[in-house]
């Protein structure tokens, strides 16, 4: 797997789930065990959540 190539249509790369996998690991683990287990998707999946994480502490605008 490419580390710079996003898996899915999340748009997170490889190396992001490589890195933080302590973090989001067990969340995921999670949901692939109950979508085998109850076989149907949640509708809440469907719902999208934007975060912007800044790098540096004191962020005055969002210019790249």
């Amino acid at each position: 797997m490419e580390l710079e190539k996003a898996l899915g249509p999340d748009g997170f790369f490889a190396r992001f789930y490589k890195k933080n996998w302590e973090i989001v690991g067990k969340d995921i683990w999670h949901v692939v065990k109950e979508l085998f287990k109850k076989r149907k998707i949640v509708k809440q999946w469907n719902t999208t959540f934007l975060m912007l994480i800044p790098k540096t502490q004191e962020v005055k605008d969002f210019k790249v």
